[in-house]
């Protein structure tokens, strides 16, 4: 027997049989592997040959496989995979896989499955628990289809494991007094269900109202179950979710905590107070802060001192009021004022600094002095100093305005001023640009109102509109631009600015000039027949326009001369036609073609008689026989080139009908003479001469040529009638028949 076909048997694969025995056992091969097997018989003469090779497989239970890799893709599963084994020469069946809790002594008949691949899920496992998996593999003999299963494998240890459950019960609360303020604590209890893997850390979602901006902090401390959020903004409603983190991942977020809680913190500051002037004393006057910090003011603090002085005396206000009189102090004297809130989360800022000084009487403010004020588009801005005060603070002030072309009798418009305001700035919008206004101002205190202030005038106005597109007229090497002015937007133009660049450059590539108020300009030593863009803007004391439109032309000169026009005659008339020259970078607009008589001087030119289409004219009436000189000129908007060379044609037309000829009869012929026509014009080149029959329809050319007025038509019948007919022939075609 062996077990590689192209190897050699060995000696000690030998096994004996004894006759009469027909079988044998052969022993000790490796499953799985295929073996050749001869016979051969041996007797007392020796031994026979070997038979044919037979081949067979021996087949035993697969191996033991490894023991499979184990670990939780999410919980309460495990996912095992393994490596194949040896099958031993068995046909694959099926994999087995089976688990059990490391604590249970066997494993449940419940807990098996039979994955087709060498890998396989376990589903529905308790979290957290460890367990053991085992996998075998099982395989059919080949010849008698016998089960045969390999040993389990040793177990490998799997643990299943999910992020945890949500903490339940999550609370917000507000924190108080001066140690808690702007603070909020988030309180929760931690999940029943941890995944199987120990929660590490709380988050803790935090966000202003319902729809606000949100943020996160952690507590880092599992064992802890609360957060205290600091540096929140106060007097504003937040709400707060949490969830759990272990090594897996993170839980699903709680429910958002109800109601939303406001965060607490101290006031704003109020205000700078108002205080009212009286003899030896102020009357304090403040409003309640806007924020009070989301909890109510309980107290008021109150302080003051000497303009000049560093230290603040106590008012010793008490209570919620928001006025006290302060007492005993030096009439005529500036003193400071402050105040500032407190509530349960403690005290809040000093308000700005409010100055006044005592005074034994009052009256109603000083006039104001005349306001300043500032140009703008349809409005005036106004501003004006304080007047003196007459011992009162100023509690309002009234703007009123004219036009100064009503003055003096003029009537006044006054501002808008349903509340009152001690603000010294004001705008007197809807204004016409270009129109003066008059503008005067008054102060109020308790008193009354003062005398309206000196007069001040202004007149609103804007930048000038921008330029229509200028208009360029192109020169040699120049532009001349001019443009018409535009709305000045009420001030008057002080200045336009002129810029040009070649038109395929940027607009960094400008360059320009101003050129005061003039609406022209020339633009020199610009390159000839390149296009040039020009714009133009306007200034006034408001500042600059917008740019005009962009224009474009070309600098350059007039068209060169044409070359020779070509003359074609005909009769009384004179076709002429030329090509058009260098129009030196402006296109050409028009032509002018006149003619004279050859004899003429240039003073007898003249374009009676011409029509021009493009680059060809027409010239009529003219005399047929007599020579023309023609000449032509070109004109573009630079202006009109010189004339050409001059052309010389002759008008003329095909030549006259012959009189009727004269017939000499002789014998089988005619003699044919004539007298020569008028030429038309142009000289006669040729005559033809023809004779038929009288009584016959086509005629037969005689076969003339040259300018003889006499030929002999031969090979005639005698007695016969025969008619002959003559015309000439010149440059411009055949003349008519004779009679």
């Amino acid at each position: 027997a062996n077990q590689n076909p192209a190897a050699t048997y060995g000696s000690t694969n030998v096994a004996i049989a004894t006759f009469p025995a027909t079988s044998a056992t052969i022993s000790m091969l490796t499953d799985g592997n295929t073996y050749d097997v001869q016979v051969r018989a041996v007797n007392a003469q020796g031994m026979s040959a070997w038979t044919t090779a037979a081949q067979a497989t021996p087949v035993g239970p697969p191996d033991q496989l490894d023991a499979p890799s184990v670990f939780s893709p999410t919980g309460r599963r495990l996912l095992a995979s393994w490596t194949a084994g040896n099958l031993r020469g068995g046909t694959f069946l099926e994999y087995e896989l089976r688990w059990k809790l490391v604590s249970a002594g066997s494993y449940p008949a419940s807990n098996l499955s039979r994955p087709s691949g060498t890998s396989g899920s376990i589903l529905s496992l308790s979290n957290g628990m460890q367990y053991d998996v085992q996998v075998r593999v099982i395989t059919l003999h080949p010849d008698t289809d016998e089960s045969l299963e390999s040993p389990w494998s040793a177990a490998a240890q799997g643990t299943p494991l999910d992020s945890p459950a949500s903490p339940t019960s999550v609370t917000a609360t507000a924190g108080t007094g001066q140690t808690d303020r702007n603070t909020m604590t988030v309180s929760w209890q931690a999940p029943t269900d941890d995944g199987g893997s120990a929660i590490t850390s709380y988050e803790v979602e935090y966000q202003i109202g319902e729809n606000g901006a949100t943020a996160t902090a952690t507590q880092g401390d599992p064992s802890l179950t609360s957060l205290k959020i600091s540096s929140l903004t106060k007097n504003t409603q937040y709400r707060a979710r949490v969830r759990a983190v272990n090594d897996v991942g993170n839980s699903f977020f709680s429910a958002w905590t109800t109601p939303l809680v406001r965060v607490l913190g101290v006031p704003d500051a109020p205000a700078a107070p108002t205080p009212t002037p009286g003899d030896t004393e102020l009357v304090v006057t403040w409003a309640a802060p806007a924020n009070t910090g989301g909890s109510a003011i309980t107290d008021y603090d109150v302080e003051w001192k000497l303009a000049s002085a560093s230290d603040w005396t106590d008012a010793s206000h008490s209570g919620t009021g928001t006025t006290i009189t302060i007492s005993s102090l030096q009439n005529g004297m500036q003193y400071n004022v402050r105040v500032r809130a407190t509530n349960a989360q403690g005290m809040s800022d000093w308000s700005p600094t409010a100055t006044a000084a005592p005074v034994a009487a009052v009256t109603v403010p000083a006039a104001p002095a005349a306001p300043t004020l500032t140009v703008g588009s349809m409005q005036l801005g106004v501003s004006w100093d304080e007047p003196a005060t007459g011992g009162r603070a100023i509690t309002d002030y009234d703007v009123r305005w004219r036009t100064a072309s009503s003055a003096p009798g003029g009537s006044w418009t006054e501002l808008d001023d349903t509340s009152a305001s001690t603000a010294r700035t004001a705008t007197i919008a809807s204004l016409d640009n270009g129109t003066e206004y008059q503008v005067q101002v008054r102060a109020t205190n308790a008193q009354g109102d003062s005398l309206w202030g000196a007069t001040a005038s202004a007149t609103p106005a804007t930048a000038p509109s921008a330029p229509d597109a200028p208009t360029l007229t192109p020169d040699n090497a120049q532009l001349t631009v001019s443009w018409t002015a535009p709305n000045d937007g009420g001030s008057a133009i002080t200045n336009y600015r002129v810029e040009w660049k070649l038109v395929f450059e940027t607009d960094d590539d400008y360059n320009g000039r101003n050129v005061g108020t003039s609406t022209s300009t020339t633009i020199s030593s610009l390159t000839n027949e390149q296009s040039w863009d020009v714009r133009v803007r306007a200034t006034n004391a408001q500042g600059p326009s917008a740019w005009s439109s962009v224009a474009q032309a070309t600098p350059g000169t007039a068209p060169d001369a044409p070359a020779e026009p070509t003359l074609m005659t005909d009769s009384e008339q004179l076709s002429v036609s030329w090509t058009a020259p260098d129009d030196n970078g402006n296109t050409i607009t028009s032509y002018e073609v006149q003619r004279k008589l050859a004899t003429e001087t240039d003073a007898e030119y003249s374009t009676a008689g011409v029509t021009i289409t493009g680059t060809t004219a027409e010239i009529i009436s003219l005399t047929n026989n007599v020579a023309y000189n023609v000449r032509v000129r070109a004109t573009n908007v630079i202006g009109t080139g010189g004339w050409s060379p001059a052309a010389s044609g002759t008008p003329a037309t095909t030549p006259a009908a012959p009189a009727e000829p004269t017939l000499t009869v002789g014998s089988t012929q005619l003699v044919v003479s004539w007298d020569a026509p008028n030429t038309g014009g142009s000289a006669i080149t040729s005559y033809d001469v023809e004779y038929k029959l009288t009584s016959a329809t086509p005629w037969t050319d005689a076969s003339h040529s040259g300018l003889g007025t006499m030929i002999t038509i031969p090979s005639l019948q005698n007695g016969m009638p025969y008619d002959v007919r003559v015309r000439a022939v010149n440059a411009n075609g055949n003349g008519g028949w004779s009679p």
